[in-house]
């Protein structure tokens, strides 16, 4: 009898073993473990509430398909919306709050996202401010580097390659087709610099 009881206790041992590996991969599959410029990140491997902590950060997050809280942060200085150059659809029933230049930090918890693209790395504090209401991926997208490159670093922590290819493809097109068109009107050397100010 008691070599059936100690048969029974061991195969119930198996099985909560199984058990338990089967929830430990589960819950690995959930998430996504990687490295922003600032620290490792756990993430959620399928985001469901993401919030773009600045305006550039939002539109990566449209641009890759990845789903977005139901509030998203805008600039001060007089703006009201989002960018018109945003694709709307994707906007739909989202609520802007300002956060710039004072962060809302109250706001931010309200939208209760489940991950945060930052890429106001250079301010050095906010990475961690951040990560105490949800996963965060920090990077510094203003330390002069290729945009481009930072785009794809953010599409590869987030496991949406194909979707930063696609649009790159469409980006390629258009700056091919602009090339084309200077150099049939005889301008292929023409230079442009965009101006702007701040704080006059």
């Amino acid at each position: 009898m008691s070599a059936a009881v100690a048969a029974l206790a061991s195969a119930a041992l198996l099985l909560s073993g199984c058990a338990t590996t089967d929830a430990s991969a589960t819950t690995k599959s959930e998430t996504r473990t990687v490295q922003s410029e600032v620290k490792e990140v756990v993430m959620p491997a399928e985001p469901k509430k993401a919030l773009g902590m600045y305006t550039t950060d939002l539109d990566m997050l449209i641009t890759l398909g990845i789903p977005l809280a139901s509030q998203q942060p805008i600039r001060d200085s007089g703006y009201t919306g989002f960018p018109y150059f945003f694709d709307q659809d994707a906007l739909k029933g989202i609520t802007p709050f300002t956060n710039y230049p004072e962060f809302n930090f109250e706001a931010i918890l309200k939208a209760q996202p489940d991950v945060i693209l930052n890429g106001l790395g250079y301010e050095k504090e906010l990475d961690a401010k951040l990560s105490d209401i949800a996963p965060t991926y920090t990077f510094n997208g203003f330390d002069g580097s290729d945009w481009r490159t930072k785009f794809k670093t953010v599409a590869e922590a987030f496991g949406k390659t194909d979707q930063y290819q696609a649009w790159m493809d469409k980006y390629q097109a258009k700056v091919d087709d602009v090339k084309k068109r200077l150099a049939d009107a005889g301008k292929s050397n023409l230079v442009i610099g965009p101006v702007d100010y701040y704080e006059d």
